[in-house]
Order: C-alpha cells, then sequence, then structure tokens
C-alpha cells in the first residue's frame, strides 16, 4: 500500500459515522476509530492494546454484548449481526447494533473486526410504539367488552317494550280511524318503535357474534366471499359496483366465516354511504413482515372531517336509518385475529379502510368477562387489566 492509498484508508477510517474495533489474534485491542471511542466511552489510549476480556468482561450487565464476539471466535462466524444491550463506564445505557467477523487466512486466526453502530434512539422509539399500540389494542379490547355487556343488556331490556309500544300504537291508530280522528302521531311512534326494534336485532346479532375458531385459509378466497354478498346487496338498492381488485393467495390463519363477515360490513359501508349508483371499489392486498393488509377505498364523497373519529363507534351512524354497528363489529373480528382496523384519513377523494391481520396471530381475543386468551403455545393468559401482546 503507497502513502496515498494510507492516508485514503486512515481518513476514512477516522471519519465513519459508526464504530469500528480490531482485536488482533491474541484479543488485543489493535484498531478503534474516534466513533468506536464515542460509542464505548472510552479513549484510544484506554483501549489499544488491552485484551477484550480485561476492558470488557468486568461488567455483568455486558454479557450479552461480550457473548457475540465469544459466539464469533468459538463458531468462526464471518457477519456474525446482533442486537445487545451495552453499559458504557459513564453509565449510560444503550442499545447497539453489533457485526462481527471472524478474519483467518487458511487455518490462521488473523483477528475479529467489529462494526458498532448505536441505535439506542430507534430502539427506544420502537419501544414506545409497541407500547402505544398495546394500548390501543387494550383500549380497543375494554370497548368490545363493555359493549358485549351493553348489547346483552340492551336486547334484554328494550326488546319487549318496543314490541308493546309498536303493537299499541298500531291499535292506537286503528282506534282513531274508526273514529275518524286524523293524527301522525300513531306513525311517528311506529316509527320510533321500529328504530328501536332495530336496535335490538343488532344488539342481538353482536351479541351472538361467535368466538374466532382459527384454521388455515386463503385471504383470497375469504374476500371473494365477501365481494359476492355485497354484489347482491348492491343490487337489491339499485346500484352497480365496479370492482377492482388487487388479490393474491395468501395462505393466514383466521376464521374464515368470521373474517368473511367483517369485510362484508366493511363493504356494505362502502355501498350504504356512496350515493351514486355506479359505485367503484378497489379491494387489494398486500403481504407486510408477518402481517396482511387489505384496504378497500370507494369512489363516494368521503366522509366529514368531524364525523371520521367516530366511524368504528357504536350506534354511530350518518344514515337516517341506520344503526351503526356494522363497522363496530368488523373492527372487533379484525381485532379478533390479532389486527387493526381504521380510517385511512389521508386518502382523497373517497373513502379507504385499512384493514392489518397477522398472518398467524400471536393471541385470541374472547369477549367473556374473565378476559382469558390463549397465546401461540396454547397457554391461557388470565388478567383484567392485561395489555394485548
Amino acid at each position: 500500500m503507497n502513502a496515498n492509498s494510507e492516508i485514503i484508508s486512515e481518513n476514512v477510517l477516522e471519519s465513519m459515522p459508526v464504530g469500528l474495533l480490531v482485536i488482533d489474534s491474541t484479543g488485543a485491542i489493535a484498531t478503534v476509530n474516534p466513533a468506536a471511542e464515542n460509542i464505548l466511552g472510552y479513549v484510544r489510549s484506554e483501549l489499544l492494546g488491552k485484551g477484550w476480556g480485561q476492558i470488557f468482561f468486568q461488567n455483568e450487565d455486558n454479557y450479552l454484548f461480550n457473548q457475540v464476539f465469544v459466539d464469533v471466535v468459538q463458531k468462526e462466524i464471518v457477519g456474525l449481526r446482533r442486537e445487545a444491550p451495552y453499559s458504557a463506564p459513564n453509565g449510560r445505557n444503550l442499545r447497539l447494533s453489533v457485526i462481527s467477523s471472524y478474519l483467518q487466512t487458511g487455518e490462521e486466526l488473523i483477528g475479529i473486526a467489529v462494526i458498532l453502530h448505536d441505535i439506542t434512539e430507534i430502539h427506544e422509539m420502537q419501544q414506545r410504539e409497541k407500547e402505544s399500540l398495546e394500548e390501543k389494542s387494550r383500549i380497543q379490547e375494554d370497548k368490545i367488552l363493555c359493549l358485549n355487556n351493553l348489547a346483552a343488556s340492551v336486547a334484554h331490556q328494550i326488546r319487549n317494550p318496543a314490541l308493546a309500544i309498536g303493537g299499541f300504537a298500531t291499535r292506537l291508530a286503528a282506534l282513531l280511524g274508526k273514529r275518524g280522528i286524523e293524527s301522525s302521531y300513531p306513525e311517528i311512534i311506529l316509527e320510533e318503535a321500529g328504530k328501536l326494534e332495530r336496535i335490538v336485532k343488532a344488539m342481538a346479532r353482536f351479541n351472538a357474534l361467535a368466538e374466532a375458531k382459527l384454521e388455515e385459509a386463503n385471504l383470497r378466497i375469504v374476500l371473494e366471499a365477501s365481494v359476492a354478498s355485497v354484489d347482491k346487496r348492491a343490487r337489491e338498492r339499485g346500484k352497480t359496483i365496479e370492482w377492482r381488485r388487487r388479490l393474491s393467495d395468501i395462505s393466514i390463519l383466521a376464521d374464515p366465516s368470521l373474517l368473511t363477515q367483517a369485510f362484508e360490513e366493511i363493504l356494505f359501508n362502502a355501498v350504504d354511504h356512496v350515493s351514486r349508483p355506479e359505485i367503484v371499489i378497489e379491494l387489494a392486498v398486500q403481504e407486510l413482515d408477518g402481517r396482511v393488509e387489505v384496504t378497500v377505498t370507494d369512489s363516494g364523497d368521503g366522509i366529514p372531517e368531524k364525523e371520521r373519529p367516530h366511524i368504528f363507534d357504536p350506534f354511530f351512524s350518518s344514515q337516517p336509518s341506520g344503526v351503526g354497528i356494522g363497522l363496530t363489529l368488523a373492527q372487533e373480528i379484525i381485532l379478533e385475529h390479532d389486527g387493526e382496523a381504521y380510517l385511512d384519513g389521508n386518502h382523497s377523494p373517497g373513502t379507504r379502510i385499512v384493514a392489518v391481520i397477522a398472518k398467524h396471530p400471536r393471541h385470541g381475543f374472547t369477549r367473556s368477562p374473565g378476559r382469558v386468551r390463549n397465546d401461540s403455545s396454547g397457554s391461557a393468559l388470565h388478567s383484567e387489566s392485561e395489555a394485548a401482546v
């Protein structure tokens, strides 16, 4: 290597944004760049020529960090990648990405090269995001549990009074007719009693929703079944749908019947809320990391901004005759599949609902008061205030 090459190599080493260490065949640290000094919390003079074990093995908190180098040496691994916690001498606790390689010529060990990257901020951000998602899932579960109790109460408390009100309103209309008295009151009473009856039926339907029984299922077949039901509903309402589908055969662990029902409700919402008789609905699927994202996009006018936060709330509906339980039911089913459903607030024009479900759910959610859930190994998890994992 000529002088210019040496200068270039030295400058590259000194200016690298990631830490670099080279440990020679005796276990002594032979090379340290400034980024490594900053990450590890030592000055170069404290590291150069010192044994790795002499510097780092003294702190038991760095067991996982040191294990990277032990594994590289024992297994002669090239390009071992691992994340590990690291406790610096100044008390800082970091999260490091460590890439280490066993260097040899023939059968002879030359040393170990180590690249260090401080990912503490990224790790903490991911942890906050995870905690936020867990809290969001817990709130959703609590809402569903409360709604389940409400459904049972409403069905029991309102059904008989609603039937009685409707019956007496009919008799009152007949009695007034016999006496030649014109009045719109009986009709109004019947109409309002009808609304109560629709609420009772919706809550009874919600309460009767079966818990998910997971099996291997083809997501494309599930979605095609939902499309067939929605086509029928559209025809009944004098509407036609132009489907734009981007589907593929994706195997998931799910309850096909329940999942079909969930996507029916999302698609029904599109049919009912697009005022024009011709509707365009885009149905697309894409695989994520261990999850599947399904998007339903319609050609309507979109949802007013003030209504957007409430579209999954029970009994919220912008339709005069609507009960507002369909999207709530869909959200619960998707929640049972270790997923979430939400409105894409950035999409315009029209409405886009996004459903993300796990290909292999980590837990099954139950609506029973004891809140018993099973993890993937089949062991029961019991807790009244437990957050979703």
